[in-house]
């Protein structure tokens, strides 16, 4: 359903300015309070980990995994700073914020992920940018895989972006990369793809167990 529906949008791009027209999906999310706010009631009885989210989680990865497979930039839908559970977003009766107080168990200087909510679900590796054209992105939450394949320009001397969430790698990830050199960077969670020897290009990150 997410497939048929999304491909619209680019489809439409392709009716304006001769095709030469970005694709951005705004605006879509998951209510937190799903189920009568189940999660809630476990978070207040103390179980105070992702899990209590889990039909939150399975929600939004089906979602990327969508907007992945079209190769569709998108804006999720919301972050509210003074969200909590009893009166969700505050300002419009709904309650799709990624952040609620009621979570933030510490601050966030201690634990930057402190205070999220379905956070496997939206955090996840994708190219932040690319110095070529896309042909794949592809990422299995469960397994922890995630693949990209696209085609280098070689007019292009920056190098490609991939973010790699560390929630989704808690004991590291290994990378393999075809005929590209690639590196680290040492303040974020980036991996940099550069000097590529071919134009096909094939990156796949797995998890390690």
């Amino acid at each position: 359903m997410y497939l048929r529906q999304l491909n619209i949008q680019p489809e439409i791009t392709k009716w304006i300015n001769g095709g030469n027209c970005p694709c951005l999906v705004g605006e879509f999310g998951c209510h937190m309070d799903l189920n009568n706010g189940k999660c809630y009631k476990k978070w207040d009885k103390g179980k105070r980990d992702w899990k209590v989210f889990k039909w939150q989680v399975i929600a939004m990865d089906l979602m990327y995994n969508a907007l992945d497979e079209l190769l569709l930039s998108s804006t999720q839908w919301n972050y509210t700073a003074d969200n909590n559970n009893k009166f969700g977003d505050n300002w419009n009766q709904e309650d799709l914020s990624l952040f609620s107080r009621d979570q933030q168990l510490v601050d966030w200087r201690k634990d930057i992920n402190s205070g999220g909510r379905a956070i496997p679900g939206f955090c996840r590796p994708y190219v932040r940018c690319i110095a070529g054209t896309p042909r794949l992105m592809k990422f299995n939450r469960k397994k922890g895989t995630f693949l990209l394949e696209f085609e280098a320009d070689e007019a292009i001397s920056a190098p490609t972006e991939v973010y790699i969430p560390l929630i989704q790698y808690p004991k590291g990830f290994e990378v393999h990369c075809t005929d590209a050199e690639w590196s680290i960077a040492s303040d974020e969670p980036l991996l940099f793809i550069t000097h590529p020897k071919r134009k096909d290009i094939t990156l796949k990150i797995t998890r390690k167990k």
